[in-house]
Formats: structure tokens, C-alpha cells, sequence
């Protein structure tokens, strides 16, 4: 039996209605698609926030020991002279003692200051002006026996960056000793600055991991050598 013609045209009716349907439903779930993918999106970008923030904090607090174990370095170091000097263990107040005693403790420049800035001694020339108040914290060690507080003097434009720490020899005279903080400053910019937190953040894909223990301990492990070197400074300083 023939098919009707009447009957031919429900048939092409029928997927031209079902073609159409289809279309629609692509565009449909197209439109779906594309909300999803913006819902993900929107969601990955707010955990990126949060673990950017956590990231940022993590190098903060990163930057303060890095910092803090420098500085105790030279601290040390300048409280085992002033432990040689107070002991009268083969202590001289002369440039020559004092290129000696940089040479051992490899460190920039070491000298002997009065309390009102004169300097007695020293390994090398310096820019400082001990007399100037902005060395007040290095006087501390006088008052309180203990190594002082760290003054940084950065001026660009004579060229002069240091770190300066100090331990009392007696009541009017201090050991000073003179570091560049730019081996401070590398680590800094390369572990725990805001750049090189940003380098571990991809937009629209998940912040990397945060270092792992083994990455934290790359650079105090670099100090902790100069450490096990610094407590045996004392025993050498007697050997002078």
C-alpha cells in the first residue's frame, strides 16, 4: 500500500518539529553549559582568594624569622668579640686585631665605638657617624649587657646599604659590626616577597600549593651552617 500524500506531509512535519526541538534544546543546554562553567569559574576565583591570602600571610611571617635569624647571626657574632674582649683573651683595640677578627668571622667590617660615636678601631673604612642619633639603639648594649637591636641605614644615593649590631665591651665602649643586609634582601624578594607569592597564583586555575616543609627550611638551613660555625667562634677567638 502506497503511503497517502496526506500522510508523507505529517511525516516531514514531524521532523521538521523534532529538528527545530532539537535546536532549541541545544542552544538550551549551550546557555547551561556556559552558566555552569561561569558558576566554576566564580568558585575558583574565591578559593584562589582565600588561599592568596593565606599564601601572603605565610610570607609574612616567612620574611619576620628570615630576619630574625639574620640578625641573630650578627648578634652573636659581635657578642663572642665582646665576650674575647671582657675575658682579655688576646684582645687588642687596633685596626689590626680588627681585620683579623673580620677575617674570622667573615663579615663586612668590625670596629671598637665609644659611646659618643668615636671610633677607637676598625677593620675598614665606614660611611656611619656613630655620634648621630639614628645609632641611639646601638648604645643600648651599654645600659643593658645585652647584643642591641639592629639599625639599618639605607641611602641610595651615597651608595651605602648596612646593618649594624652591637655588644658592650664596658660601660663607654661597644663592638660594632657592619653587615650588608643584601643576601637578607635576596631572600626576601625570592621567597617572601608579594611577586614571588604571585608567581604560585594562575588566573582561573587553583593557586599552587604552599611550600612544603622542606621548602621553609631551605633558608634557615643555609643560616643554621653559619650557626654551627658561629658556636665555635668563642673557642677560636681564644685560639687568637
Amino acid at each position: 500500500m502506497q503511503m497517502s500524500r496526506r500522510l508523507k506531509r505529517k511525516i516531514v512535519l514531524l521532523v521538521a518539529v523534532v529538528a527545530a526541538s532539537m535546536a532549541i534544546m541545544g542552544v538550551l543546554l549551550s546557555g547551561m553549559q556556559e552558566n555552569l562553567t561561569l558558576a566554576n569559574y566564580i568558585s575558583e576565583m574565591e578559593m584562589e582568594t582565600e588561599q592568596l591570602h593565606t599564601l601572603l600571610e605565610e610570607a609574612e611571617a616567612e620574611n619576620a624569622q628570615n630576619k630574625e635569624t639574620f640578625d641573630a647571626i650578627y648578634q652573636s657574632k659581635a657578642q663572642s668579640v665582646s665576650f674575647m674582649a671582657a675575658n682579655n683573651v688576646g684582645f687588642e683595640q687596633t685596626d689590626a686585631k680588627m681585620a683579623e677578627l673580620q677575617q674570622l668571622l667573615e663579615i663586612d667590617n668590625i670596629m671598637v665605638v665609644k659611646a659618643d660615636g668615636t671610633i677607637v678601631a676598625k677593620a675598614a673604612a665606614t660611611e656611619a657617624n656613630f655620634s648621630y642619633a639614628r645609632f641611639n639603639y646601638l648604645r643600648e648594649c651599654l645600659a643593658t649587657g645585652e647584643p642591641s637591636r639592629a639599625v639599618e641605614i639605607e641611602l641610595p644615593d651615597r651608595d651605602w646599604l648596612k646593618r649594624y649590631y652591637a655588644a658592650r665591651i664596658d660601660a663607654d665602649t661597644m663592638i660594632v659590626i657592619e653587615q650588608s643586609p643584601a643576601e637578607l634582601r635576596e631572600l626576601v624578594e625570592t621567597t617572601g616577597s608579594t611577586a614571588s607569592v604571585l608567581q604560585n597564583v594562575s588566573i582561573g586555575q587553583r593557586c599552587r600549593s604552599s611550600p612544603t616543609p622542606a621548602d621553609r627550611e631551605r633558608v634557615p638551613v643555609r643560616y643554621q651552617r653559619r650557626h654551627d660555625r658561629l658556636e665555635r667562634a668563642p673557642r677560636a677567638l681564644l685560639d687568637l
